[in-house]
């Protein structure tokens, strides 16, 4: 790293640097930060007294005012003291990233699932048989590799078959829309967590055929094989759904927020890891009351992680 951002600086002087107006160069931050902020000011000024009414923004004659989001279109308006009103770019930027807003929200909540299958399927791996050749046994959180095999697999399917395909139901050039991009991942992590309750359910079945139940140090006599679907399915919902909801907010917010776009993705699946603990935590403790902790009833081959995985689907 430290090597890196030597190189980067001292490259500094033969980088080309665009002019651009005062707006361009501006900071976005500040233009879209001062949009909220006179519109605040200006909410009890009226549009149509303004002479803006329902008129268009100047980046052209597709763009009108939202219903929706018309009191940021107040912050347009020129105000008695002088005030220089904001501008309709700063206006649409700032109507953009509103916008975004509960796509980001369905984001966090729909990338919880994803942040448990790490952890539980760790700590059912554990209790399972995972010998995959005599005398050589595979720590659980090997299986983890098949991700990125899934994600090999997955890409040239995706180009190569599933877009094509696509185009030809659609009619269109894209195939699909980035959203339906991650709505297909949404669709896979669900039959994911179906899947996981079902080998959760047959290692729970095994257990008490065997008399297993409430012997932790017994091995279950079930390969670990039997998990590698799940992770395979992990692959194809990167495929579908992180890398779709990345394209959405980069390609979504201002130009100049391109990074940010970038961070809003990640930011819902950091909020999305915590929020998963906290749900844990909380099903942990109401198991508490009447047994024992869930990661505990795990590996005594009691817990019944097949109806938490399907109440997450």
């Amino acid at each position: 790293m430290v090597m890196a951002l030597v190189m980067f600086l001292l490259g500094r002087k033969s980088y080309r640097y665009p002019k651009g107006n005062r707006e361009e160069s501006s900071n976005a931050f500040a233009r879209i930060g001062r949009v909220f902020f006179v519109a605040f000011k200006n909410r009890k000024l009226s549009l149509a007294g303004s002479g803006l009414g329902q008129g268009l923004l100047e980046d052209g004659p597709s763009e009108k005012h939202s219903a929706r989001l018309e009191f940021l279109a107040k912050a347009m308006i020129a105000r008695e003291d002088g005030a220089e009103p904001c501008s309709g770019r700063d206006v649409k930027d700032a109507k953009a990233l509103v916008r975004l807003i509960p796509i980001w929200i369905t984001s966090v909540v729909s990338t919880i699932p994803y942040a448990q299958f790490m952890t539980f399927f760790s700590k059912q791996g554990v209790t399972v048989d995972r010998r995959i050749l005599p005398g050589l046994e595979i720590p659980a959180a090997s299986l983890l590799s098949f991700i990125g095999v899934s994600i090999l697999i997955s890409v040239p399917f995706y180009e190569h078959v599933f877009l094509p395909l696509a185009r030809m139901i659609t009619k269109k050039p894209f195939g699909i829309t980035m959203l339906q991009r991650i709505g297909v991942g949404m669709v896979l992590s669900s039959f994911n967590m179906v899947l996981a309750a079902l080998v959760e359910t047959k290692r729970l079945n095994i257990a008490r055929e065997h008399g297993l139940v409430d012997k932790p140090d017994v091995t279950v006599p079930m390969s670990i094989w039997w998990f590698a679907p799940q992770y395979l399915l992990l692959g194809m919902i990167d495929v579908f759904s992180l890398v779709g909801t990345q394209e959405f907010f980069y390609d979504q917010v201002p130009t100049e927020l391109r990074s940010i776009g970038l961070s809003l993705s990640l930011s819902a699946m950091g909020l999305s890891s915590f929020l998963s603990g906290l749900l844990i935590t909380v099903i942990d403790w109401a198991t508490r009351l009447v047994r024992t902790s869930l990661t505990r009833e795990i590996q005594r081959k009691l817990s019944r992680e097949d109806r938490f995985s399907t109440g997450g689907s």
